[in-house]
């Protein structure tokens, strides 16, 4: 097997050239610890290296699967990865990315150079690969690995950080000195190696993992307020730990520094130096126009002859880079900061978005688009309802089931859907009632997590008024030594088509919540369930995005028919909720603190790690009652209906019911 030297590891099928980066973190086998001294290897003979073999283990990205790596001492890293098929065909399908080595430990990561030798890899060393793809601007014709075929050479093994190293140009600043900004992420002290006798500067400008930029400029390696010059042997370096330090300070001299810069373009081919006087006007590279650094000869005129004055002097001449070597470190510049020129560009649009008579963002001080905010007296309103809001959970096993809220007396009202969650699969409705009973409880007082000693209703067997088509139930609570809650029954109110509403339950089953939400009216309903529909099936349906339950929980699911009954139905209110599992039988109020919904459901979905929903909605309180007069006559004359005028037992009841809803809305009314 041929040392690291042809195409096959450094070139693709087509010729191109590979980039390829490795990390390793540190290993026991270092014996490392921050600001200490590595230990060196014992040396090994060329003999021995071309016929004794090294074995490490390699995990791919996050997989788990340890493939095992082996090659001869003398072989580099990559020889050995490129000579193991699952490794090589997993790097063959990855071309335009490159590879980092990576072994956790508590201690920083290692990032090895692929060009090391093996005798160099600690025996039994577990890595596990990671590709990345290089940002435009870190893209390079040169190999990410240094190539080194002297097999008899000892090498001397040293560690610079991609991190924390300086490259001061106003002051102390940190700057990367890692070409790939992705790998800092990792957080790696990079391993160089280099044969004895080699200077610092080769070194680190030889190992092809770090920026063109420090063939030029002067830098040091720095360690406990030490410093060693690049022009140093790497001799003692071993197993030392350092970082490069820049030396670009104002007016410090470096090589090839600006003053030196400017010298050779002055002489060397023959033009002006930019940062002297010129005696005479020198004409722009491309235009032929003065230069900017130079006063003209004539004079301004003055400023009623409408003559140019500074400012338009300014804009008459030539100010971009590209048009001459204004600035003679402008590609240092640019180096170091890719994104000066789109900055730039921003800056200027920001500019003449200023300048504009219709920009009026410090006009406006107080605007705002929605008026959402919530009175002191609507807070109080709120809080006395909440209290005749109801979590349904199990009786015997630790499960919530949904929310409902007391309608009247002690008849509460929820989903359908819920009660047949409580029943199961395959009951028949008429042994609903005694189900219900056995298995489901309510609790009014579930608002805080750490509440002790709840008071629990049971139900009694009684189920008769329910609709599966408008999605509801009326349930019997059992009497109980603890007063139920007031009714919440009212005067059947009109659904809002516009403004907010408030909702409150048990949204994923836990404390009882309020959720202010904005009406999606009927006139917008149509278009917003389209437009994020088809927002929504632009993604792409994957395990990553929809997770592994598509078959419930993915937008995809989901067809046009399916929001035609909820598009254009005039007795279900619409609007946008953080409710949603858990939180079916919530009451809904209007802006005025009336009682208009049912909070039913929703077309939810999960998008990555988050909940979210194309539309919310719930069944108005109007329909429900007309529903139940229709179906449950003499039902709903007992229960629901308003009580006659006369008669004391009904005439208490009714107050028991609404008293403190009526002194509520009386002094809305009055406020």
């Amino acid at each position: 097997m041929e040392l690291l030297k042809d195409s096959y590891a450094d070139t693709t099928s087509d010729g191109r050239s590979r980039k390829i980066k490795e990390e390793i973190p540190i290993s026991d086998e270092y014996n490392y610890l921050p600001g200490n001294d590595l230990p060196e290897e014992a040396p090994t003979s060329y003999k021995d290296a071309s016929e004794e073999e090294r074995e490490f283990t390699v995990t791919l990205d996050d997989s788990g699967k340890k493939h095992v790596v082996r090659g001869r001492l003398s072989d580099n890293v990559l020889t050995a990865l490129k000579a193991t098929n699952h490794v090589c065909a997993w790097m063959d399908g990855k071309e335009t990315e490159e590879f980092y080595l990576i072994e956790k430990k508590k201690s920083d990561n290692i990032c090895i150079n692929l060009g090391m030798p093996l005798k160099y890899v600690p025996e039994g060393s577990q890595y596990e690969m990671k590709q990345y793809k290089l940002k435009e601007d870190e893209k390079t014709d040169e190999l990410w690995y240094r190539q080194y075929d002297s097999r008899e050479e000892e090498c001397i093994l040293f560690y610079v950080r991609g991190t924390g190293s300086r490259m001061g140009t106003c002051g102390a600043q940190t700057r990367r000195v890692i070409r790939c900004s992705k790998v800092l992420k990792a957080h790696c002290i990079f391993c160089v190696f280099a044969p004895k006798g080699e200077s610092i500067r080769d070194a680190v400008c030889n190992d092809g993992r770090f920026v063109p930029l420090l063939k030029e400029m002067d830098w040091e390696l720095t360690v406990g307020g030490e410093t060693r010059q690049n022009n140093y042997l790497v001799d003692n370096l071993q197993g030392k730990v350092f970082e490069i330090e820049v030396q670009t300070k104002r007016g410090a001299k470096r090589r090839d520094g600006p003053n030196k810069k400017q010298n050779r373009l002055a002489s060397s081919k023959g033009q002006p130096n930019v940062f002297k006087k010129p005696q005479q006007q020198p004409q722009d590279f491309e235009q032929g126009q003065p230069n900017v650094f130079k006063k003209p000869q004539q004079q301004p005129q003055d400023f009623e002859q409408g003559q140019a004055n500074f400012f338009k002097k300014s804009q008459q001449q030539p100010q971009d880079f590209e048009q001459g070597q204004l600035i003679p470190f402008k590609e240092r510049v640019l180096v170091l900061y890719p994104k000066l020129m789109e900055l730039r560009q921003i800056t200027d649009d920001f500019l003449k978005l200023l300048k504009k008579d219709d920009f009026e963002v410090y006009k406006r001080q107080f605007g705002k688009e929605v008026n959402d905010s919530l009175s002191v007296n609507m807070m109080r309103t709120l809080t006395s309802y909440s209290n005749s809001v109801g979590h349904i959970v199990s009786s015997s096993i630790a499960m919530d089931y949904g929310t409902c809220f007391v309608l009247s007396g002690r008849y509460i009202l929820t989903c359908h859907h819920v009660v047949k969650l409580i029943v199961g699969a395959g009951i028949e409705e008429k042994d609903w009632g005694n189900r219900i009973k056995r298995l489901a409880c309510v609790t009014f007082s579930h608002e805080d997590n750490h509440t002790k000693g709840n008071s629990y209703f049971f139900f009694e067997n009684w189920f008769e008024i329910s609709d599966e088509d408008l999605d509801f139930a009326i349930l019997k609570l059992e009497e109980n030594e603890s007063p139920l809650p007031p009714g919440l029954l009212q005067l059947r109110f009109p659904l809002p088509q516009d403004g907010i509403i408030f909702i409150i339950g048990h949204p994923d089953g836990k404390i009882k919540s309020v959720d202010i939400c904005l009406v999606i009216s009927i006139f917008e309903r149509s278009r917003k369930l389209k437009d994020r529909y088809e927002q929504g099936q632009k993604i792409e349906c994957s395990n990553a995005v929809c997770g592994y339950l598509r078959e419930s929980r993915c937008i995809h699911k989901f067809m046009p028919e399916d929001f035609e009954r909820v598009r254009n139905d005039p007795n279900i209110v619409s609007y946008d909720t953080s409710f949603f599992w858990g939180s079916s039988g919530s009451p809904v109020f209007n802006k005025r603190g009336e009682l208009v919904a049912l909070h039913t459901g929703g077309f939810a979905y999960k998008m990555g790690n988050r909940e979210d929903g194309l539309i919310e909605y719930g069944h108005s309180i109007h329909s429900i009652l007309l529903k139940i007069e229709s179906k449950f006559k003499t039902l709903y004359d007992a229960i629901i209906a308003p009580p006659p005028l006369t008669g004391s037992n009904a005439r208490e009841n009714s107050l028991h019911v609404n008293t403190s809803l009526n002194e509520t809305q009386e002094k809305m009314d009055t406020s």
